[in-house]
């Protein structure tokens, strides 16, 4: 079991390094490219693009209000949004005044009618693909100088490649969230996001009942496992569905969107029990100890 865990964890600390290497890139993509002022993602949970949190607060429709985190956005200049024709729309107004720049989007906002506001097209240049992306990479930079660190001081005791193995996949989340690969980026946010997210819970519970104190009970350490492989089994499925050309299935989506909250939930909560608990026992002896010394 400690060599499994050791290679499972080298294997994890090279996957950071190359979805680092692959996001990097890949947000490269978008170099001189067309586009309008705002970030935008697929949501799987509305399935709709929206607008994302990633969206510089600088950017003109988060500054002045226009836009919010979490719009819909249902087209562009009356084109499906990133396709062939909304490129051909953007391109020739991109290096014109501000003014002569804006284009109508097409907004569905939770709870109002559908809506049009200006939004400014851009031309992607370096400056703003690093406004967008720096706070993501040096958070996942972070996370596996902090996991690796944790590793080497010693990487025979198993709460040290558990607590690793949690900011890798930490990491690898945030890492999934910077790519911009034109084609298969869907599997690359499996492997990066959809798979490693209910592992963290999985692995939080883990660290739970081996640090600070490990517990005398060998087995209840792993029993959030066999749902965490569950949940990714169920987001590979999806994928797999999307990727065939099938149309989305929001059913086993939501299915294990829940599953993964209660993973992360439950070893949070649990992790934070436990280090109570260690506290509350410390005290507990530091006051007998006190008393007995008192005698």
């Amino acid at each position: 079991m400690k060599a499994f865990r050791l290679v499972g964890a080298l294997g994890l600390c090279m996957a950071v390094l190359l979805a680092m290497v692959i996001s990097v890139r890949s947000s490269l993509n978008s170099l001189d490219q067309p586009a309008i002022e705002i970030v935008y993602l697929w949501s799987a949970a509305k399935s709709c693009t929206e607008v994302h949190v990633l969206t510089p607060a600088s950017w003109i429709p988060i500054a002045e209000g226009i836009l919010q985190p979490g719009d819909c956005i249902v087209s562009v200049a009356g084109e499906s949004i990133d396709s062939p024709a909304m490129i051909a729309k953007l391109k020739p107004l991109v290096d014109l005044p501000l003014g002569s720049r804006m284009v109508p989007v097409r907004i569905q906002r939770e709870g109002q009618a559908p809506f049009n506001e200006l939004v400014p097209a851009i031309k992607m240049t370096y400056y703003r693909i690093f406004q967008i992306y720096f706070t993501l990479f040096i958070t996942a930079m972070i996370l596996w100088i902090l996991g690796l660190i944790i590793f080497l001081t010693n990487h025979r005791l198993e709460q040290n490649v558990i607590f690793a193995q949690a900011l890798w996949c930490i990491a690898l989340c945030v890492l999934g969230s910077m790519h911009r690969l034109p084609t298969m980026g869907q599997y690359f946010t499996l492997l990066t996001v959809l798979i490693p997210m209910p592992l963290v819970g999985a692995l939080l519970f883990h660290l739970a009942w081996v640090f600070p104190v490990p517990t005398s009970r060998k087995l209840v350490k792993y029993s959030l496992y066999p749902l965490a492989f569950y949940s990714a089994w169920i987001h590979t499925q999806v994928i797999m569905h999307i990727g065939s050309g099938l149309p989305w299935v929001p059913l086993l989506a939501r299915r294990a969107g829940l599953i993964n909250g209660f993973l992360i939930f439950s070893g949070f909560v649990m992790l934070l029990w436990r280090w109570r608990y260690f506290l509350y026992r410390q005290s507990v002896q530091a006051h007998l100890n006190g008393m007995c010394q008192a005698r």
